[in-house]
């Protein structure tokens, strides 16, 4: 990994750490979906491998079940 490379990863590590999502809406969840964007844009948090192991950090327990077998699938693929 080059210099510019090994930065440019630090960079978007310590954007996404300080990128905090909103507690999620169980009652409207498209409406919690557009709010998480919103903050992956402010955050210009664009790797795909940190905002999904975002959304799945703040994701409650009973949502978490529900994707279970998701979650899986992407960790098969690498994310």
């Amino acid at each position: 990994m080059t210099t510019r490379a090994a930065s440019e990863t630090l960079d978007a590590l310590d954007r996404a750490s300080k990128c905090k999502l909103p507690a999620y809406t169980a009652h409207d969840p498209l409406l919690w979906f557009r709010a998480v964007d919103a903050a992956f844009l402010i955050y210009k948090v664009v790797k795909p491998e940190l905002k999904a192991a975002h959304v799945v950090a703040a994701l409650p327990e009973k949502q978490l079940q529900a994707v279970g077998h998701l979650l899986a699938d992407l960790n098969a693929d690498g994310l």
